[in-house]
């Protein structure tokens, strides 16, 4: 009796193993190149940090959590100013008026109204979609001083998909506060039924 009971129950088992088999076949994501993973990380929070700033009201800029930490206008600076800091570290020039330093980076950081950071975020967000993808293998593999820690050209890279995260995550976290709901978290518009003539 025990004997047949587990002939029954052994193919059983087997189907659901099979068909977990065939299913993660069938929805491997396809092979992605270096760069091309790169880009998926870095666009995502290039696009979301780009809507949210739009999606914030104009009035709401100089609005901070407590004295002493950054607004959300300067936080929106803060993301894009380093950008260009970040990428200096790795050997990539900075364009004209470009901020090269601390200071020059605070001194952005100030010039926080709504329209200052988009044209900052847009400018800042394109030099580093273009210096990511223009980066050669010599300057992804060189040696770079990262604060006291010696990484090389293409971990900075990273940091900087990484940084623009962590700035998100601190303006999803604002705009909710002020009661504002980042456009991708929004429900979808449902569709409007046609109206009776009745």
């Amino acid at each position: 009796m025990r004997r047949l009971a587990l002939a029954l129950l052994l193919p059983s088992l087997a189907l659901p193993v099979a068909a977990a088999a065939d299913h993660h076949e069938a929805s491997a994501a396809p092979a992605r190149t270096s760069k091309d993973a790169y880009f998926f990380i870095f666009d995502d929070a290039a696009q979301k940090l780009t809507a949210l700033a739009e999606a914030i009201p104009a009035d709401k800029y100089g609005w901070r959590p407590a004295e002493g930490v950054r607004s959300i206008g300067e936080a929106f600076q803060h993301a894009a100013a380093s950008t260009y800091l970040l990428l200096g570290m790795a050997g990539v020039a900075a364009p004209e008026g470009a901020p090269k330093g601390f200071e020059e980076m605070l001194a952005l950081e100030k010039k926080s109204s709504k329209g200052e950071v988009a044209k900052s975020l847009a400018d800042a967000l394109a030099f580093a979609r273009k210096a990511a993808d223009e980066v050669s293998s010599e300057q992804a593999a060189a040696a770079v001083d990262f604060f006291g820690s010696k990484v090389d050209g293409r971990t900075l890279f990273l940091v900087v998909a990484a940084h623009l995260h962590e700035h998100l995550g601190q303006e999803i976290a604002y705009a909710r506060s002020i009661g504002v709901v980042p456009p991708w978290s929004r429900p979808a518009p449902q569709e409007e039924k046609p109206k009776s003539n009745y």
